[in-house]
């Protein structure tokens, strides 16, 4: 199977490392590739709030990596906290190629909701993280092509 190799880059401060989650459908097919970036000297995002750390993101995948080489022709899937989704700045990303994942901790509300419709009518997929048919999140299926079980509700029993 052939896949995009995962490159490294040098930026003026750090060397950024880019990590792929494949993200399967049913029947166990890779559609897309969760995108994570950490820069060498970073354990974790914690120092960053959402907007810098999506930022960083979309700067890394659209100037140092590139799309094609990163995703080749999958889907990328991005957590998107809410600061990051009223942000004007996921629009520089082709919305063709990504799906946007609403984290489960955002707050559902008439902005949120308006917000959706209005990323959707730009071409974006967007996604639920953890998903719980709470009924918060039922006003967003109409604007939801994805959806992914909240791990409570995987149970083996």
């Amino acid at each position: 199977m052939n896949q995009p190799s995962v490159p490294t880059t040098e930026t003026k401060t750090n060397e950024v490392f880019l990590g792929r989650h494949p993200i399967l459908n049913g029947k166990q097919k890779t559609i897309g590739y969760e995108l994570l970036f950490r820069t060498k000297d970073e354990n974790n995002n914690t120092n960053l709030d959402d907007l810098s750390a999506t930022s960083g993101v979309i700067v890394n995948l659209l100037s140092q990596f590139g799309i094609q080489q990163i995703l080749g022709n999958k889907l990328g899937f991005l957590n998107i906290a809410a600061s990051s989704l009223m942000s004007d700045t996921i629009e520089l990303l082709p919305a063709e190629r990504m799906v946007l994942e609403i984290l489960e901790d955002i707050p559902i509300n008439t902005q949120i909701i308006t917000r959706c419709k209005a990323l959707k009518d730009l071409g974006f997929k967007l996604a639920i993280v953890d998903y719980a048919n709470r009924p918060e999140h039922m006003v967003l299926l109409p604007c939801l092509l994805y959806t992914s079980p909240s791990p409570r509700d995987l149970s083996t029993s």
